[in-house]
């Protein structure tokens, strides 16, 4: 449903098929993360898009029309996936003393808070969170623990600007000197 959300915000006040076809083309050209340009890319070409946008098809009967409400989960893998190529985890690779659950946790709440746009629902973010642990082989247990406990707690840090390592600090994954935590 994201991208039909986003092609009716987009196209808000078109009604000229032609003219929502080049909003929607910026739109899409407008997205710099690879995957998610590339399925912006994908569902704008159907032809049924745009004439369900010019009669102001609302996004949820876009989605069940189209048959995408499925692909919610696709989407965050792919972006998930995405993350993990530009961003890999390598624990033993990382510099100090930190165990390697603490930069696991440290890593996946990173990884969160540069994906975080507006409008995610918490489901949505335990979705992504949860995608990322697919790509962690045998700490793929603890990656899941932590996104199914303290997604509430993570977003609650993230608008609080709290930073990741006095997160996982704060719920036991790291030992932070007394300094840092005053």
């Amino acid at each position: 449903m994201f991208f039909s959300s986003l092609s009716y915000t987009a196209t808000t006040g078109l009604s000229d098929e032609r003219a929502i076809n080049t909003k929607l083309s910026q739109t899409c050209a407008s997205i710099t993360d690879r995957a998610a340009n590339t399925m912006c890319n994908e569902f704008i070409s159907r032809p049924r898009v745009a004439t369900m946008l010019s009669t102001r098809t609302p996004p949820a009967r876009m989605c069940t029309q189209l048959g995408d409400c499925q692909l919610r989960k696709e989407f965050f893998a792919a972006r998930a996936h995405q993350y993990v190529l530009d961003h890999p985890f390598n624990p033993l690779l990382q510099t100090g003393s930190s165990s390697t659950e603490c930069q696991l946790c440290q890593w996946i709440f990173s990884a969160y808070e540069s994906w975080l746009s507006n409008g995610q629902t918490e489901a949505e973010i335990a979705l992504f969170l949860s995608q990322l642990c697919n790509f962690f082989g045998s700490y793929a247990p603890q990656c899941n623990q932590l996104v199914r406990v303290y997604v509430p707690k993570v977003i609650q840090s993230y608008v609080e600007r709290t930073p990741p390592p006095l997160l996982c600090s704060s719920i036991g994954f790291c030992q932070l000197p007394v300094n840092k935590l005053l």
